[in-house]
């Protein structure tokens, strides 16, 4: 059985909806931290993991999503919190949550490129 020359190609496709997908997800998770007091740190953190999904959409920065893997594991093991401290600990536990998200989905993308998932586009696609 011989595959046709379109096969890599579809078979990104899912790929890059997927990061189009999530890069919704994480603009809309950017978009609620302007009442969060330290806002300035989660728009940058979320605006990042929006931009990876673009631009490995798009086929451009594919550094990006392996990059954030690293940094966004570290992030979420640096902002647990531990012990029952009530909403600040609440608070934490959501902000860690919202890391673990964003290096699950880099780990994801970082995959499927190291698989060549998602070939070059092709001129006009």
């Amino acid at each position: 059985m011989t595959r046709s020359a379109e096969t890599p190609i579809m078979a990104a496709q899912p790929v890059r909806a997927a990061n189009i997908f999530m890069a919704c997800v994480f603009a809309a998770f950017t978009l609620v931290q302007f009442n969060d007091p330290d806002r300035w740190l989660w728009l940058a953190l979320y605006g990042f993991a929006t931009l990876a999904c673009v631009s490995s959409a798009q086929q451009n920065f594919r550094f990006l999503a392996p990059l954030g893997l690293p940094m966004f594991i570290v992030l979420a093991v640096a902002n647990y919190p531990g012990g029952d401290g009530g909403w600040m600990a609440e608070e934490a536990k959501r902000e860690t949550l919202g890391l673990l998200i964003c290096a699950g989905w880099m780990a994801v993308v970082t995959v499927a490129q190291l698989r060549g998932s998602q070939p070059p586009l092709r001129n006009g696609s």
